[in-house]
């Protein structure tokens, strides 16, 4: 697997890699260390982990964006190194920052590329980055690589047509679910309604209004856990609050379910004028369904669409005053909150679990004859 980050916060590559390790696959992932603070090899979990590092010249690079060709050179080199080692049957590349990788692989030793397309990506440089101009780029990237794949794995069923145009293999749906850790739904013990949400801390996720909404109101708790822009303006609220706003800093991967279990309500807004967020499957859908816990959701998305149909959540539009109105109506109604979250539990149960996805993705390799 070759992975653009270091490999310690992607439950995807995780829960993918501990699937193909337990049915005896030899998994082998090489992961790129940025800051050059991790170990550059480690075994966890039963899959190796090699990572590569900024070399001098990278560091100079003023932008991330600009490191990205001389890691695919980086990583094409190790890469080759422990193919010579011990032969791999397949590369599986995450994300379209590495599938130069794979392609540059591919033609050179004939193993099966397998393309794990976890965003639409070109959207994303577009629409959540400063790199807007290089979206074109990316995009005729992704055209020209896609082709290459023997097999296509996407995120959400909304990539399905995204990629119809482009990819020549079939395509396979590999939904970030989670694992059902839990026999039967359990209603949370919280002296008062608790909100959870721990994942990137970006600016277009209406956190901050969000966090300063639990400090000025004090009638429910809130819990706010990961990285990002918005990291220090909830740190600070937190801290200048009345106790019921708790920031968590970085959240260990496996701590994250059984938090998000211990709430009462999960909360995922997400700006929906960015289209990238209209489309996608956000891991907190997977985590409140497993946990059996209402999660709350912006109008005019893919995840909107699912909540409302399952009656597992609420839905509103992506404002303050909503979001106000939202919180008063959970807080005013237990039996809505209880008869949501079991909903969410069954949704679990009867469709979106790891077991299903771990089942697509091992009929995904055994479909390129590939078995362990």
């Amino acid at each position: 697997m070759i992975l653009s980050n270091g490999f310690t916060h992607d439950p995807r590559v995780s829960a993918e890699a501990a699937s193909l390790a337990r049915v005896g696959f030899d998994v082998t992932v090489l992961a790129w260390d940025r800051k050059g603070v991790l170990p550059q090899e480690e075994r966890l979990r039963g899959i190796r982990i090699v990572r590569v590092r900024n070399t001098f010249g990278m560091r100079l690079r003023p932008y991330e964006l600009f490191r990205l060709r001389p890691f695919w050179r980086l990583a094409s080199r190790r890469a080759m190194e422990l193919h010579r080692q011990t032969a791999f049957s397949a590369v599986h590349c995450h994300d379209l920052d590495t599938l130069p990788v794979g392609v540059w692989m591919k033609r050179r030793t004939g193993v099966r590329l397998l393309y794990d397309a976890h965003e639409f990506f070109p959207l994303m440089i577009g629409e959540l980055s400063r790199a807007k101009p290089f979206e074109g780029r990316f995009a005729s990237l992704e055209r020209r690589l896609v082709p290459e794949a023997d097999v296509v794995l996407v995120a959400s069923p909304t990539q399905q047509s995204y990629f119809q145009g482009m990819a020549r293999g079939p395509i396979v749906t590999i939904m970030n679910s989670r694992p059902l850790s839990y026999d039967s739904y359990q209603p949370p013990n919280n002296a008062r309604m608790t909100f959870v949400y721990i994942g990137g801390l970006q600016t277009n996720r209406l956190l901050v209004p969000f966090a300063e909404l639990a400090v000025e109101d004090g009638s429910f708790d809130a819990e706010i856990g990961g990285w990002g822009p918005a990291s220090e303006p909830i740190r600070a609220l937190a801290a200048q609050g009345r106790g019921n706003l708790r920031f968590l800093g970085v959240v260990p991967i496996d701590e994250v379910v059984p938090r998000t279990r211990a709430a009462d309500v999960v909360y995922s807004l997400l700006d929906p004028s960015k289209r990238v967020f209209r489309l996608a499957a956000p891991n907190k859908l997977f985590e409140a369904l497993v946990t059996g816990r209402p999660i709350l959701v912006t109008q005019g998305t893919w995840a909107a669409d699912e909540v409302v149909a399952a009656d597992c959540g609420l839905a509103i539009e992506y404002s303050t005053e909503a979001l106000r109105a939202a919180i008063r109506a959970l807080i005013a109604d237990p039996a809505a909150r209880e008869r949501m979250g079991r909903n969410a539990f069954r949704l679990a149960q009867d469709r979106y679990n790891w077991s299903n996805d771990e089942a697509s993705l091992l009929a995904a390799y055994a479909n390129l004859g590939l078995a362990a």
